[in-house]
């Protein structure tokens, strides 16, 4: 499963959580006569081996399995197609500046590459973005119905300006994780229906050896996820073009000062301090993990990265008490209150092989290919394709299976605005809940931030 610090990049600082329209590429797939291929929508080869002999250029974050299983996996599109396959897993640290100055410089010596979504606003600014839809709407080069099969919310994701700049590679977004018994024991038969229930039942299974919830506290590992996540239960959503993102109105105008963003802070604030762990301020994922294992925790609410590690009674003491489920998104924010991180894959746009490189997305976006690679690595993120969820759901305890759909179901595209100010914004949330878990007033840190954004927005000529 990949490791939390690689989705960290998304989220910004989870290590660091985590323009210009798309005008880095032209219409290349169109000036370039394209081959029939091979679709892969099925797993099958649609016509031939066009590009035999081949070799392209794939860039992919090194990681302990993701990427792993791709390079194992790759010797089936190599014997499909022709295509020879050279991959370069980049470790972690240096990933960021490496794809910055190959972007920068026009690199040509790579021709795929993933990247996260969060940041397509900041590669396109570096006319790093090959515009894909000739690609997906060529009679040629794809099968009719090639984006059907993918969840709409996880194609929004990958659409800037309209366009789309990538494929879906794999997201991860909300799960909640309860422990049956102690639910059970404090009165509670089902999971929460609410946010309202959620609050209830933390306070109702909170006791001195146990937490009612447990969420990321650690300014290190940083704990803007999880704010993202209950906000969306309290915020109306905003579907204005193009997204302004979470804590943000149609208008670009922040939200922190409003009526429902101080109830929510001061529910967070409530529920860390006075039903979370003790000394919830030095807490990571890796800390809620363990106590949750261990029996500590009633329920957990953060994203669907976990599953194996609760599940595995090797390490879980409560493997046959976890309970998955979502908080059904509320009036307020009815259809998009799942916020979602992720990789696309993309096509670097001074490739000199674009071509091959959108066979080679085609194959590892295929419904067989991310089946395989889901159950390799228990990573249900993965799970890219409706089909592929569908062929791993049976091997799924029903309410995971149920939770993860419904996920998929109800995501929120905008989550983060497609802006290079992204950074900045994501850091000031961080410092900010940092603060307010640490005791302070949530009125004034509020104020303090919709000021910071007010200011970062405006001079980035987003707000007037």
């Amino acid at each position: 499963m990949p490791d939390r610090r690689v989705l960290a990049t998304v989220a910004l600082t989870v290590t660091a959580l985590l323009g210009a329209a798309c005008s880095s590429g032209t219409d290349s797939a169109s000036s370039e006569a394209l081959k029939a291929g091979t679709g892969f929508l099925d797993g099958g080869v649609l016509d031939g081996k066009p590009y035999d002999g081949e070799e392209i250029g794939v860039w992919t974050l090194a990681t302990a399995t993701w990427s792993k299983y791709q390079n194992e996996m790759s010797s089936e599109f190599e014997s499909l197609t022709g295509i020879t396959v050279k991959f370069n897993d980049i470790p972690e640290a240096g990933w960021t500046d490496k794809v910055r100055l190959a972007q920068v410089a026009r690199d040509s010596s790579y021709d795929v590459w993933e990247g996260d979504v969060a940041f397509k606003g900041e590669y396109d600014g570096r006319s790093a973005i090959e515009p894909l839809d000739p690609y997906v709407t060529s009679s040629v080069a794809s099968p009719t119905d090639f984006l059907s099969d993918f969840p709409a919310g996880n194609v929004d994701l990958c659409t800037l300006d309209g366009k789309m700049v990538c494929v879906p590679e794999w997201s991860s977004g909300p799960m909640l994780y309860y422990n049956k018994q102690l639910l059970a024991d404090a009165g509670f038969s089902e999971p929460p229906k609410t946010f309202d229930e959620f609050v209830e039942i933390a306070k109702a299974t909170k006791t001195d050896e146990i937490a009612g919830v447990c969420e990321t506290g650690s300014a290190a590992q940083n704990l803007t996820w999880d704010v993202y996540v209950m906000s969306q239960y309290f915020l109306k959503y905003s579907d204005k073009e193009p997204p302004r993102g979470v804590f943000l109105g149609s208008d670009w105008e922040p939200q922190f000062e409003t009526a429902e963003a101080l109830e929510f802070g001061r529910v967070y604030q409530d529920l860390l301090l006075n039903y979370g762990p003790e000394g919830i301020a030095n807490y990571g994922y890796v800390e809620c993990t363990r106590d949750f294992q261990q029996g500590k925790v009633a329920m957990w609410l953060d994203n669907d990265l976990y599953v194996g590690q609760v599940l595995d009674p090797a390490n879980s003491q409560v493997a046959d008490q976890v309970g998955f489920a979502q908080i059904p998104c509320p009036p307020v924010n009815p259809n998009h209150c799942m916020p979602a991180i992720g990789k696309g894959w993309f096509v670097n746009p001074n490739s000199e092989k674009k071509g091959p490189a959108w066979e080679y997305i085609k194959w590892v976006t295929s419904k067989d290919a991310t089946t395989e690679m889901v159950q390799r690595g228990n990573f249900y993120g993965g799970a890219i394709r409706q089909s592929a969820l569908s062929s791993v759901s049976s091997e799924l305890p029903e309410d995971l299976a149920t939770a993860l759909a419904y996920q998929k179901d109800h995501l929120n595209p905008n989550s983060f605005p497609p802006i290079p100010e992204l950074v900045q914004l994501v850091i000031g949330v961080s410092d900010t809940f940092s603060k307010i878990i640490a005791g302070a007033d949530v009125q004034d840190e509020f104020a303090a931030l919709n000021a910071k954004y007010t200011q970062t927005l405006q001079e980035g000529g987003h707000l007037k």
